[in-house]
């Protein structure tokens, strides 16, 4: 089982940092916000996002973009693999990225890598 934890990365002097983690059925993060914009991958599995605003589920092979500073909670739904780039709050999110938590499509080519 693979388990990177964020926080001993949260400073590193690196425009990103990625992490790789597997989670077994039912597992839950209570609220939390990060310091740098997350954009979790669900390699695996089914993830739910929860915020004062929105409800994402996000599906196997899909990913959501989570603006640095936003109030978040996850649920596991059924084992997952969840692959994380976590980019400092200065970078600009690219120009489709919403401002807020949103879901996100991407070519297949990217599943692949």
């Amino acid at each position: 089982m693979r388990n990177t934890l964020l926080d001993p990365y949260e400073d590193i002097p690196r425009i990103a940092v990625v992490t790789a983690n597997d989670y077994p059925a039912s597992s839950t993060f209570p609220s939390h916000t990060h310091r740098r914009s997350q954009f979790a991958y669900a390699a695996s599995g089914t993830i739910s996002v929860f915020t004062a605003r929105e409800n994402l589920v996000v599906p196997p092979q899909r990913a959501c973009w989570i603006p640095a500073g936003i109030d978040h909670e996850m649920h596991m739904r059924g084992p997952v693999t969840m692959l994380n780039a976590f980019f400092t709050p200065t970078l600009p999110a690219p120009q489709d990225y919403p401002m807020a938590v949103g879901w996100l499509e991407y070519p297949p080519c990217y599943r692949t890598c």
